[in-house]
Parts: C-alpha cells; sequence; structure tokens
C-alpha cells in the first residue's frame, strides 16, 4: 500500500507535472510562461485537526488534507502582453479549485529572473547606452552595473502598464 506524502511535504516531480498539465489545458492557443509550482499549505485549522489526529494515532481516520498546487504563470495571447495569472490546483482531483488573475489595467507582475537578464542585455547592446556610458570615466576598481526597476508613474498618469527601466551605478 502507497503512502499519501504528509501534507507538508513539497510537491514530488509527478505532482508538479499534473499541476503543470492542468494549467496548460486551461489555456489553450496561447503561450503559458511558468514562473513557479510550489505546495499550497493546507489551511491552518484543517491541519490542526490532521495532527491532532496523527498525534493520537488516529491518522488512517482522519481527513486528509487535500495535496494543493499553487501556480504562478504569465498568459501570452495574441496581443503579446504577458498577464499574470495565479491558479491553485487539487493535484489528486486534478482540477483548478482557485484562480485569479492580475489584469494589464492593474499593471506589471514582478520581474522574472530572465526578464532582468534581458534587459540588463538590451542596455549593454544598446548603441544609445554604450555612447552614455562612454563620457563616464570611472575610477579604478569600479564596476558599471545595471539595475532593471520599473517606472510606476504609469500608475499615476492613466496609462496601461508599467514600463521597465534601468539605471546604472558604479
Amino acid at each position: 500500500m502507497i503512502m499519501a506524502p504528509h501534507p507538508f511535504k513539497i510537491l514530488s516531480v509527478e505532482e508538479v507535472r499534473i499541476a503543470r498539465d492542468v494549467v496548460l489545458s486551461l489555456h489553450p492557443d496561447v503561450v503559458v510562461d511558468f514562473r513557479e509550482i510550489y505546495l499550497q499549505e493546507p489551511e491552518k485549522e484543517v491541519m490542526k485537526q490532521f495532527l491532532e489526529a496523527e498525534r493520537t494515532a488516529k491518522s488512517e481516520s482522519a481527513q486528509r488534507p487535500p495535496r494543493l498546487a499553487k501556480c504562478q504563470y504569465d498568459v501570452v495571447g495574441s496581443d503579446k502582453i504577458p498577464e499574470y495569472n495565479e491558479s491553485v490546483i487539487d493535484v489528486e482531483l486534478k482540477k483548478r479549485v482557485k484562480h485569479e488573475v492580475v489584469g494589464k489595467e492593474n499593471g506589471n507582475a514582478s520581474l522574472t529572473l530572465w526578464e532582468f537578464t534581458h534587459l540588463v542585455d538590451a542596455c549593454k547592446e544598446s548603441k544609445e547606452f554604450q555612447e552614455a556610458i562612454a563620457e563616464f570615466k570611472l575610477p579604478d576598481g569600479f564596476e558599471l552595473v545595471v539595475e532593471p526597476w520599473y517606472d510606476c508613474r504609469s500608475r499615476y498618469l492613466e496609462q496601461s502598464a508599467d514600463h521597465p527601466q534601468a539605471v546604472w551605478r558604479s
């Protein structure tokens, strides 16, 4: 008999695959760019009941909390603008139990590591950037560092999206 994983045990590779497949099935004909999939821990009260039953050796009869995967991802449709989504997937039922979309009109989700890298590379490859940097005479031992950040002024100017920008420091 295969024992069910403890409710606090991290998701297995197979559980992550199930969560991914459920999300992909719910978003056909678009690009889904996953940021992260991880265990959504059970509610505190549910866990208290389960742990009490486990402590008193009644865990076989205790109601086991569902194995939930929290999925954070971007959906990119025909307009090529990422839309950040969060879904909670019951991996045993292979079903989405919660879904939230951070709409494009509400701004952007945080940058991912690959987006940071892309922005830094774009700055370094930019002719305008190279010309601006050429004007600086950095002392020995100083290194130029490009730091991506969001220009959030658009929220106050009633524009539809924030714009990633970069600053550099030495």
